[in-house]
């Protein structure tokens, strides 16, 4: 625009300065209308961010309700594919039809609070078959450019939907990690205690080791099982893992070697210690499930099926 230029400016002897004046003044009034919009989003977005931390993440999804979306026949034989590739024991009609239900309701509850939380976009097989396509025309242009990507050169849409479940529940358990109100760190300590033994470190093992028609008692402190895990792989493996009164036996060049466990000696240490690791474990094995189950019981998918 000629504006920004000073010769450019159209002057004349009674207005020429305020006519600059007032085009001045009309583009800042742009700028701060423009302005006023992003300011008004980036608060709401604090406040909004200020909201959630003061509720816990149960209370937030249980708010997730209503939330409706029918199943068709193509989708339901879809899911269908899934769950007789993985049964590993035969099943009545009605049985079959009860897990065919309740995958497509946890696969629905997954995708609908990740969208909800701002994980992944809204989840539908229509929607996960256009993203297959345009994923795949993606794919092919880079094949063609000498790109290289990650994955098969052409999704199959088996292949994508379980790509885009597994990216979403992923992130979504990401996600959930970060959200650790004081709900969450009061139950991560409940399971904490419960299952400390996990979180403690191995300070030392004796063990029994025979060898060469020799027995001796050794002892290796936390230092020295470190590099063993170099040295003697499968030693180390063993001590690390290995229970009391537990056997581990191979053969070295000098013959068997029979390995017996006698004492694990752990750092005991309290939860304040653990804390990270406690409430990403509590996360992951309790409460994602939980939230799951909440939202796949508050949002059920409905069925519209062909009459055979």
């Amino acid at each position: 625009m000629g504006w920004h230029h000073q010769d450019a400016i159209p002057l004349n002897n009674k207005g020429g300065i305020i006519l600059q004046g007032k085009i001045t003044l009309c583009l800042k009034g742009i700028v701060i209308v423009c302005l006023l919009p992003m300011l008004f989003c980036l608060f709401a977005g604090c406040e909004n961010k200020a909201e959630k931390q003061e509720k816990n993440l149960l209370a937030v999804v249980e708010e997730y309700k209503g939330y409706e979306r029918e199943i068709g026949q193509d989708e339901y034989d879809f899911y269908t594919s899934f769950i007789k590739r993985d049964l590993t024991e035969e099943v009545t009609t009605l049985e079959l039809k009860q897990k065919i239900e309740d995958y497509a309701n946890k696969v629905n509850a997954m995708f609908y609070l990740a969208n909800k939380l701002g994980v992944c976009e809204p989840y539908s097989y229509e929607n996960l078959k256009i993203r297959m396509e345009q994923e795949n025309e993606l794919r092919k242009i880079k094949k063609e450019e000498g790109e290289a990507f990650y994955g098969p050169e052409q999704f199959t849409l088996e292949q994508f939907f379980q790509y885009s479940k597994d990216t979403t529940e992923a992130n979504l358990r990401t996600y959930l990690e970060s959200w650790t109100d004081a709900d969450t760190i009061e139950k991560a300590q409940i399971y904490y205690e419960e299952n400390k033994e996990k979180f403690w470190v191995r300070e030392a093992v004796t063990y029994e080791v025979t060898e060469k028609n020799t027995t001796q008692i050794v002892t290796a402190d936390r230092i020295q099982m470190n590099l063993l895990a170099n040295a003697d792989p499968g030693l180390a493996d063993f001590l690390e893992l290995g229970e009391e009164k537990e056997q581990y036996e191979d053969v070295q060049e000098e013959g068997k070697r029979i390995v017996i466990i006698k004492e694990i000696r752990y750092n005991e240490e309290g939860f304040e210690a653990n804390k990270e690791a406690a409430i990403s474990a509590y996360i992951q094995q309790c409460l994602y499930q939980e939230l799951i189950e909440m939202v796949a019981e508050n949002n059920p998918v409905s069925f519209r099926l062909e009459i055979n």
